[in-house]
């Protein structure tokens, strides 16, 4: 008789590091709010960018290296961390995606045209005004509920193709060769 254990399988662990890489991303959002931070304005748009990103590697890094040792016994195929890690950024970029999409056309419908206002306002004494009239048509025509839904479904794929070869790169194929 076979001793088999009930191991969880892939789909379990896509769906618990994608809503924690959700869920962290939502955190953020919210952190931001409370703290009145608008994550357009120039420099804190790229601490929000590096934010993001090091919390879906770090988070996705973890949950590769954690599936790789407790259901594959230290040994992972690039082919399978990139799948593993492409669709649990999908599942964390849809919840986030999700929750940003309802707080800002629900929740908060007018905060996105304020940051997007305060934003312009910072830039007014740096950039030329006939391209200041350009970028803030621009911005104001992408704002829309539906542009943004549009983008950010562009968006999910292709950031989570990319981290996800890049994180199925520097993950160690074989942690069970002796050192």
């Amino acid at each position: 008789m076979e001793n088999t254990t009930n191991k969880p399988g892939m789909g379990n662990f896509i769906l618990k590091y994608g809503a924690l890489i959700g869920a962290a991303q939502v955190v953020l959002l919210i952190l931001f709010y409370i703290l009145g931070i608008s994550p357009l304005q120039p420099g804190v748009s790229i601490i929000n960018l590096v934010i993001v990103l090091a919390i879906n590697i770090l988070l996705l890094r973890a949950g590769v290296r954690k599936y790789r040792e407790s259901i594959l016994e230290g040994k992972i195929d690039f082919l399978k961390a990139f799948l593993l890690g492409l669709l649990t950024l999908i599942v964390g970029g849809i919840i986030s995606g999700a929750f940003s999409y309802w707080f800002y056309n629900a929740f908060e419908p007018d905060l996105m045209m304020k940051y997007a206002a305060e934003m312009i306002d910072s830039l007014a004494d740096k950039v030329p005004e006939a391209q200041l009239e350009m970028m803030e048509e621009r911005i104001m025509r992408n704002l829309t509920p539906a542009r943004q839904l549009r983008q950010t479904l562009i968006n999910i794929p292709v950031s989570s193709i990319i981290l996800s070869v890049l994180v199925a790169l520097f993950i160690k194929k074989d942690t069970t060769l002796p050192e």
